[in-house]
């Protein structure tokens, strides 16, 4: 749990010499960013908590360390992790929205992601483990990129919503083996 003493909201906090910046542990009740803006430019982002909503864009740029992104609602903002892995990106409300949608580009793997609904690009270099779409009616419009879907850290792999996915002309695109059970159909996608 958070320390009782957390701030509020943060609108923005950027690198800006050359020396690595590392940001250990963000712990917000409120909001990160504002729309349309940098919310977070560091090197190393390794655990972010935050109790509302993200609106602006992060980006962790030459990272080495698994990272957690706990969102209390809505994360509206793109997330670009150039060369690391995201551990959980676990959003109670959802990623994008129908009338802006995000990118989310990470260098490494994303080991788990889980939200409401998900309006997102996802482009990552690596392996998906766990990609969750839980809400109501829980779907999943935009487009999938991975190097691979497949267990991650022992887990047990999985691609689902509860309703429907509506992809891009482009579709899913898995440059790998897809080595956990799935069924892909007109009405969603979950464990086989």
């Amino acid at each position: 749990n958070p320390p009782d003493n957390r701030v509020a909201s943060l609108g923005s906090l950027t690198k800006t010499g050359t020396g690595p910046v590392t940001v250990d542990q963000i712990h917000l009740s409120g909001d990160l960013g504002t729309a349309s803006t940098t919310a977070l430019a560091v090197d190393t982002i390794i655990t972010m908590r935050v109790g509302r909503d993200v609106l602006g864009r992060i980006s962790a740029v030459n990272t080495s360390f698994d990272q957690n992104f706990l969102v209390g609602r809505h994360f509206l903002g793109d997330l670009t992790v150039s060369n690391g892995s995201v551990t959980n990106l676990d959003v109670t409300g959802d990623i994008g929205n129908s009338t802006s949608p995000v990118t989310i580009t990470i260098g490494g793997n994303l080991v788990r992601v889980q939200a409401a609904n998900v309006y997102a690009d996802l482009q990552v270099t690596g392996a998906v483990q766990t990609f969750r779409v839980i809400g109501s009616p829980g779907d999943f419009v935009g487009s999938f990129e991975a190097g691979r879907l497949d267990v991650v850290a022992g887990g047990t792999g999985e691609f689902y919503t509860a309703g429907q996915v509506i992809v891009d002309p482009n579709g899913f695109t898995i440059n790998g083996d897809v080595a956990v059970p799935a069924a892909f159909n007109s009405t969603g996608v979950g464990p086989h």
